[in-house]
């Protein structure tokens, strides 16, 4: 195979290549034009090399402009990335980028990683039903979405060195099924209450389309997701009463938050630092706590947050523990949309 000549690649904001150098200093194949593929944005290039600068990316409207500047171009906007890219997959390219830049102040650069998946489909869940901190176990359905969710991690190459899970058994139930599905059932697990899914107090039970038709899907939207509106308390006479633990008997969005943060603070950053990888199965609402938090979301963002079942969320954090961009699901487009609406759809009348 003939060697390939090292590329200097300029990344510009120029909308037009520079034509070739003469026929006879370079050969002609050397300066096809090259199209790389990343995060479903395409990139058109031509490779320069010492004798002919700059080289430009072209054919990129202003918003995927915008993404690429934003994963790729540092503060110095003429520093080049030297390397054999025509040897390289486009997923390489990022960490082409972290190689070379790293000291280039302006970007944000991932240091961490952090996977969060919700629990799968409970036996509630199917019959929509409020579950809070009653334990049902996960559906059938449930047990294949924890199974496709630890096989999406399993085809990304992802492997952990700590699990956090609640003490309910559905999410207990999903963490067993992917670490099951990434041939890592041997990985230390911590279980917490602190993980819990919110308290639903005195709607544990209930059918939450019956309860929409019955009070309004405003008021059970509050309910569901208002973020310091806590619902109705659990009193001793509830059926469920007695089933579940005796710390809270409701809880807000803004309560679920109080409880797990300082967990999530004191326990899982410190992990994630000394350089953990960190996978955490948990549930809608102690999930949406940590998202929150990470993101700096208001509190009416978070209430039109969906979060879907057994889909694994990846995120990428700087230094400080920030998102350098937003959330990834990892999965299909088409199973990542479904399990989103059938998320949002739960406090729903029937019609």
């Amino acid at each position: 195979m003939p060697r390939v000549p090292d590329v200097d690649v300029r990344l510009s904001a120029s909308s037009s290549l520079p034509p070739p150098p003469p026929a006879h200093q370079v050969d002609s194949d050397w300066w096809e034009e090259q199209e790389v593929s990343l995060c479903h944005i395409t990139v058109k290039f031509r490779p320069t090399s010492e004798l002919y600068k700059p080289g430009a990316i072209r054919s990129i409207t202003p918003n995927t402009k915008k993404a690429i500047l934003r994963l790729f171009i540092c503060s110095r906007l003429s520093g080049y990335l030297r390397t054999s890219l025509l040897h390289c997959r486009a997923s390489h390219l990022p960490l082409i980028y972290r190689k070379y830049c790293a000291e280039d102040t302006g970007v944000r650069m991932a240091a961490y990683k952090l996977v969060l998946i919700r629990h799968g489909e409970s036996v509630w869940n199917q019959e929509n039903r409020f579950c809070g901190w009653f334990d049902a176990d996960l559906s059938e359905t449930g047990v294949h979405e924890a199974k496709r969710g630890g096989e999406a991690l399993k085809d990304a190459g992802y492997e952990f060195d700590v699990c956090y899970t609640s003490v309910l058994k559905r999410a207990i139930r999903t963490l067993w099924h992917v670490l099951d599905g990434i041939d890592q059932m041997w990985l230390p697990v911590h279980r917490t209450w602190r993980l819990n899914e919110r308290h639903y107090g005195g709607l544990t039970g209930l059918n939450k389309a019956e309860t929409a038709a019955k009070h309004g899907e405003a008021q059970v939207k509050i309910w569901r997701r208002s973020f310091d509106t806590p619902p109705p308390p659990m009193d001793e006479g509830h059926d469920f009463y007695s089933k579940i633990s005796q710390l809270p008997t409701c809880e807000s969005l803004k309560d679920t938050i109080a409880r797990a943060l300082p967990f999530w603070n004191e326990e899982i950053v410190p992990q994630i630092k000394e350089g953990k990888r960190v996978l955490i199965a948990a549930h809608g609402n102690s999930l949406r706590g940590i998202v929150k938090h990470l993101e700096g979301m208001s509190e009416e963002a978070i209430m039109e947050l969906n979060l879907p079942t057994g889909i694994p969320i990846l995120y990428e954090l700087d230094k400080n523990l920030k998102p350098v961009g937003p959330m990834q699901f990892l999965g299909d487009d088409e199973t990542v949309r479904k399990a989103m609406e059938a998320v949002a759809a739960q406090g729903k009348a029937k019609k």
